[in-house]
C-alpha cells in the first residue's frame, strides 16, 4: 500500500478526513437547523465531493483503477436492495432522502457505501491509516472538552443560547455520547496492548481511555460497557492462553473489564448515581425488542421479498403497534425506527435487506478471520492497523444492531470498514481492474461515458441535499413562527418556501394548521376591521387552501395516517359554521386515518369532538368511549365526558370524571383546578380546598387556583388563609381592581363575596 498519492487522490483524502473530523464535531449555532439534516449534508459534501475529485482524476490521468474486493462490493449490496424496496414504497421521494435527510433512506446506505469504497481509493500508505485514526482522536477531543465544560459547569456554559440542554451532543442523542467515547476507548484499548508505543504515546492514549470510561460512566450505556468488557476478557485470555506465558497480564484490560463488569452488575445504582450528579439523567423512547418483533413479523408476511419499503417504520408502528403500548407514557411517541438500524432495515426492506446484511457482514467477519488469525504478519504496523480497524467496525456492527446510532455515528463505522478493507486488499495483495482509455478506444468510450454520468449524477446529488437541506431550514422557520410567535400569515410563507424546494407531507400538514389558525383569527376578528365580503373572501381562501395542502399531503403519502387526520381537522374546524359537506368529509377522512392506525385513541376522541360540534353528545359519548378503551387514562377524552355530563346537569358524575383524570395524571395542576371549580359549585368545599390546594402546590402562580382557593376558605370559616391566598393573586396580578377591593374587604373585617342588601321599599 505504499502507493504515491496524486494531485486528486491527495486532494479527495484530505477532503475525506475533512468529513471524518466534521461529522462528530460540526454544531450550527440555530435553532433552525436540525443537527440530523447538517450531519448528512456534511457527509454528502465529503463523500459526493471526494468522489467527484476522484472522476476529474481520472480523466486527466486517462484511466481508473478499481480494486477487486469482495467487501467492497458486498458494501454496495444494502443500496441497491434500498433502492428495489423504494420502487415499491408508498413514497418513493420519501424513501430515497427522507424528510429530513433521514438514516433509513436510500440516500443514507448511498453514502455509508461511499464512506466503505473511498478508503481504497485515497488511502495510499500506513501513514494515511495513521492520520485517520489522529483525526477521530482529534475530534474526540475537540467534543470532550465541549461536554467536560459543560458538565461541569452546567447547561448555559458553550450554549450560545442555543444549547441550554445539557444533554445536547454534536453526536446526536446522550447515548451516541457513550457509543463514540466507547469507540475512543477501545481504539486506545487495543494501542496499548498491541502497539510499541512511546512513552509520551501511551501516556496520550491512557489519558483518551480514562476520559473515554468517564464518559461512558456517565452515560452508562450498558451495550458499550458489555463490548469493551467482552474485549478487554478477550485480551486478557490471550495473553494467558495464547501468549504462553511471553506476555504479563494486562494492566490496562484488567481494569477495563473490572470496571464493564462493575458497572453491568450494578447498572441501577452506580451508573445512575454518577449520571444524576451531572444531572445528565434520560430516558430515551424506542421500541423494545418484544415489539419490534411483532411489529416486523406482521410487517414482513404483508410484503416479505423487499418490506414496507425504506424509512417507513414509522407507519408499520403505526398499523401493528402493541395495544398495551397506550398505557404507556410512549402511547404516542412517534417511533421512526426499531430497537436498532439492522432490525429497521429488514423491517422496512425485507429479505433483500436482510440478504444484503448478512452478505456484508459475513465478508467482513471472514476477511477478519482470515486477515487476523490465519496470516503470519511481517508488518506488524499494518497488523495493528488492521486489528484496530476491524475491531472498531465490529463494535458499530454490534451497535447498529441492538440501536440506532446517530448519522454521523453510522458513517463513521462504515468509513472504519473501508480503512479495514482497504488495509486487507494491501496486505494480500490483491488484484485491481485497470483500464486505460488510450490503449482500449472502444471501451474506453463507454468507460468515459460512465464517468461522466458518474459526474453528473454526483453534482446532481449534491444539489439535491442542498435543496432538501434548505426545505429542513425553511420547515423549521415555519413550525417556530406558527407554535412559538403564533405568527400564521409568516408560517405560511415559510412552509410555501420548503414545499417550493422539496415538498414533503409533514411541511403540507403544517400548513394545515396555519391555515386553520388563519380562519380562526379571521372569525375572531373585529368585526370593524374589514368589511364582511372581503373577510367572507380571505376566509374562503383559508380554508380552500387547507384542505387542498391536507389532501396534497395525502397524495405525497397515503400510507402516513397523520396526512388523513389533516385533511379531517381542516373540514372539522368549519363544521360549527354549517359549512355544506365539511362533516361527512371530515368524518370519512377520519376513517382512513382509523384504518391506518386502528389503535390510536386520538381518533376516536376526534370523531368524538366532531359530534359535539354538531350537538350531538349521545353519539360523542360512543366515539369517547371507544377512545378509553383503547387508553383508559386518556384524560382529554375523560374531560370532554365531564363536561358533556355538566351540561347534561349530571354534576355528581362530572366530578367522577374529572377526578379520574386528575389521578391519571397527579402532576398536572389545572386537572386539580378543575375538580375544585366543579367541587366548588357542588358546595361540597372540604373537597374543592384539597384539589385546589393540590393545583396550588403543583403551580404556585396559577392564580384562577389561588382566587378559588380563597373563596372556599372563606365559605369554611378560614378567614386569615383566605387573606394569604388573595394577597398573592394580587401580587401576581397587580392591575387587578376586583382582587383589590376583595383584600380591602378583608382586611376590613367584612365579607367581599356577600350579597349586597336589597333596598328597602
Amino acid at each position: 500500500m505504499n502507493l504515491t498519492h496524486t494531485f486528486f487522490t491527495a486532494a479527495a483524502y484530505r477532503l475525506y478526513l475533512a468529513g471524518l473530523f466534521l461529522l462528530p464535531t460540526v454544531i450550527v449555532f440555530s435553532a433552525t437547523v436540525t443537527p440530523q439534516a447538517l450531519k448528512m449534508s456534511v457527509a454528502a459534501v465529503a463523500l459526493i465531493g471526494s468522489v467527484i475529485i476522484l472522476a476529474l482524476g481520472a480523466f486527466k490521468r486517462g484511466g481508473f483503477s478499481i480494486p477487486l474486493s469482495p467487501l467492497l462490493a458486498a458494501a454496495w449490496l444494502l443500496p441497491l436492495a434500498y433502492l428495489a424496496s423504494s420502487i415499491f414504497a408508498p413514497s418513493f421521494m420519501h424513501s430515497l432522502v427522507g424528510g429530513a435527510l433521514d438514516v433509513d433512506t436510500v440516500l443514507f446506505m448511498v453514502l455509508a457505501a461511499l464512506a466503505t469504497s473511498l478508503p481504497y481509493f485515497v488511502f495510499t500508505s500506513k501513514a494515511d491509516h495513521i492520520r485517520a485514526f489522529a483525526v477521530l482522536l482529534a475530534a474526540a477531543t475537540v467534543v470532550g472538552l465541549f461536554h467536560l465544560v459543560r458538565l461541569f459547569m452546567g447547561g448555559e456554559a458553550l450554549s450560545f443560547d442555543v444549547f441550554t440542554s445539557v444533554l445536547f451532543s454534536p453526536l446526536g442523542k446522550w447515548n451516541d455520547v457513550a457509543i463514540f467515547f466507547g469507540l475512543v476507548g477501545l481504539l486506545s484499548l487495543v494501542s496499548l496492548e498491541s502497539m510499541n508505543l512511546s512513552s509520551m504515546h501511551r501516556a496520550i492514549v491512557g489519558v483518551a481511555l480514562a476520559v473515554s470510561l468517564f464518559f461512558v460512566g456517565v452515560v452508562n450505556f450498558i451495550p458499550v460497557w458489555v463490548f469493551l468488557g467482552v474485549v478487554a476478557l478477550g485480551i486478557i485470555l490471550y495473553r494467558a492462553l495464547l501468549a504462553r506465558g511471553t506476555s504479563p497480564i494486562s494492566i490496562a484490560s484488567s481494569l477495563v473489564f473490572v470496571i464493564a463488569l462493575i458497572a453491568v452488575i450494578f447498572t441501577s445504582s452506580l451508573g445512575s448515581q454518577l449520571g444524576r450528579s451531572f444531572g445528565v439523567e434520560q430516558v430515551e423512547a424506542r421500541p423494545s425488542w418484544q415489539s419490534t418483533v411483532q411489529v416486523g413479523v406482521a410487517s414482513i408476511v404483508t410484503s416479505p421479498l423487499v418490506g414496507s419499503g425504506p424509512n417507513t417504520f414509522l407507519f408499520e408502528w403505526d398499523k401493528y403497534r402493541p395495544v398495551l403500548i397506550n398505557q404507556s407514557i410512549f402511547w404516542n411517541a412517534d417511533f421512526t425506527s426499531a430497537v436498532g438500524l439492522v432490525p429497521t432495515s429488514v423491517i422496512t426492506t425485507g429479505l433483500l435487506g436482510l440478504l444484503a446484511w448478512l452478505v456484508l457482514v459475513g465478508v467482513f467477519l471472514w476477511s477478519g478471520v482470515q486477515g487476523l488469525m490465519l496470516r503470519v504478519h511481517q508488518d506488524q504496523a499494518q497488523f495493528h492497523l488492521m486489528l484496530a480497524s476491524f475491531v472498531g467496525a465490529l463494535y458499530f456492527v454490534v451497535m447498529a444492531v441492538v440501536y440506532l446510532p446517530s448519522v454521523q455515528l453510522m458513517l463513521i463505522g462504515f468509513a472504519l470498514l473501508g480503512m479495514f478493507g482497504a488495509l486487507y486488499h494491501a496486505d494480500r495483495g490483491g488484484k485491481m481492474f485497470a483500464l486505460d482509455f488510450r490503449e482500449r478506444p472502444r471501451v474506453g468510450f463507454v468507460a468515459v461515458l460512465g464517468l461522466a454520468l458518474k459526474l453528473v449524477v454526483s453534482v446532481v446529488a449534491l444539489y439535491g441535499v442542498g435543496t432538501v437541506f434548505a426545505s429542513t431550514v425553511a420547515y423549521e422557520q415555519a413550525a417556530r413562527a406558527a407554535q412559538v410567535d403564533g405568527n400564521a400569515p409568516l408560517a405560511i410563507q415559510y412552509v410555501s418556501e420548503a414545499n417550493d424546494l422539496f415538498p414533503q407531507d409533514r411541511y403540507y400538514r403544517l400548513a394545515v394548521l396555519a391555515h386553520i389558525a388563519e380562519m380562526n383569527t379571521l372569525v375572531n376578528a373585529d368585526q370593524g376591521s374589514m368589511k364582511p365580503e372581503e373577510a367572507q373572501q380571505k376566509f374562503q381562501a383559508a380554508l380552500g387552501a387547507a384542505v387542498e395542502s391536507g389532501l396534497a399531503a395525502v397524495r405525497l403519502n397515503p400510507e402516513n395516517y397523520r396526512n388523513w387526520q389533516a385533511v379531517s381537522s381542516a373540514y372539522q374546524s368549519v363544521i360549527p359554521l354549517n359549512i355544506t359537506g365539511s362533516y361527512e368529509a371530515a368524518v370519512n377522512a377520519l376513517g382512513e386515518a382509523e384504518k391506518l392506525n386502528p389503535s390510536m385513541p386520538t381518533l376516536p376522541f376526534a370523531r368524538a369532538q366532531i359530534e359535539i360540534a354538531r350537538q350531538k353528545e349521545t353519539e360523542a359519548r360512543t366515539y369517547i368511549d371507544q377512545a378509553l378503551v383503547l387508553k383508559q387514562d386518556f384524560t382529554p377524552a375523560l374531560l370532554l365526558l365531564a363536561q358533556i355530563e355538566l351540561n347534561s346537569g349530571n354534576l355528581k358524575e362530572a366530578i367522577a370524571r374529572a377526578e379520574s383524570a386528575s389521578i391519571f395524571e397527579p402532576s398536572n395542576p389545572v386537572l386539580h383546578f378543575q375538580v375544585g371549580v366543579l367541587k366548588f359549585e357542588n358546595k361540597d368545599y372540604a373537597g374543592a380546598e384539597v384539589a385546589l390546594k393540590n393545583a396550588v402546590a403543583l403551580a404556585g402562580d396559577y392564580s384562577n387556583a389561588r382566587y378559588y382557593l380563597g373563596r372556599v376558605q372563606l365559605l369554611l370559616d378560614k378567614p386569615d388563609q383566605a387573606l394569604v391566598e388573595f394577597l398573592e393573586v394580587a401580587r401576581l396580578n397587580p392591575e387587578n381592581v376586583e382582587v383589590t377591593s376583595v383584600v380591602e374587604a378583608l382586611r376590613a373585617g367584612e365579607d367581599p363575596f356577600a350579597p349586597a342588601p336589597q333596598p328597602k321599599r
